[in-house]
């Protein structure tokens, strides 16, 4: 019997050494094929994903330089993929291009957005980029809020969605073409907050929502009622 039982113990663990491979494998390829285009096609992610795998990094600065010094748009979902950069530079970028990035906080306003998803994007996005820039007073800022205020308004928020979202539940729920758009700024929390707290809160909350997700499936397909969703995601 003990026999067989560390045999399924070691059959388990192979299977999910697989796995862990196998999604680390589907992982960069995503990537690296994000990373791999043409040099005037490259975007914020585009550029993030160069940063992440420190290639052709002096043509991805240029064209953030360029993105950058243009007319900026987007809200929220300019944000995150800004704060993606910033934390993957890891000293790739001149001094100049970090300067524009900083700066870029100033000049543009971002709307925070009217739904769910919008302001956990929000949120995350000012949480992470008042922690790089702890010391900036609401000058350096678009809303005129120093560093400190920011990143306090930006927590208090955090820890009163997750308590919403583990009590009574989301507003949009089981939405079915934005789970992710929830996904990433959790992921980014997990993996760039500075506080023990944050990141386990924010690994905790990426748990919930798939197991969430889990529950809600049928051999495959996002299965039960949904706040939101359209016909192509379904």
């Amino acid at each position: 019997m003990r026999r067989l039982a560390a045999l399924a113990v070691a059959a388990a663990l192979a299977a999910q050494s697989a796995a862990a491979q196998d999604y680390e494998q589907r992982r960069r390829r995503l990537i690296e094929k994000t990373a791999r285009v043409e040099d005037a096609r490259l975007h914020y992610a585009n550029i993030a994903a160069r940063l992440w795998l420190r290639e052709n990094v002096p043509a991805a600065e240029r064209r953030l330089k360029e993105l950058l010094e243009g007319d900026i748009s987007g809200d929220m979902f300019w944000m995150f993929p800004v704060t993606a950069v910033a934390y993957l530079d890891r000293g790739q970028l001149s001094g100049e291009a970090r300067a524009l990035l900083r700066k870029s906080w100033k000049k543009y306003y971002p709307f925070r957005g009217d739904t769910e998803n919008h302001w956990l994007l929000y949120y995350a996005s000012m949480y992470l980029m008042a922690q790089m820039w702890p010391d900036m007073d609401g000058g350096g800022w678009f809303n005129g809020k120093s560093s400190k205020e920011n990143f306090e308004e930006a927590r208090r928020w955090i820890d009163s969605w997750v308590r919403l979202t583990t009590t009574k539940g989301q507003g949009e729920y089981d939405c079915t073409h934005y789970i992710g758009v929830y996904l990433l700024p959790l992921s980014y929390l997990a993996a760039w907050a500075e506080d023990p707290r944050m990141r386990k809160q924010a690994s905790m909350m990426i748990e919930w929502i798939t197991a969430d997700f889990a529950a809600e499936s049928l051999d495959g397909i996002y299965a039960g009622a949904h706040a939101r969703t359209d016909d192509r995601q379904v």
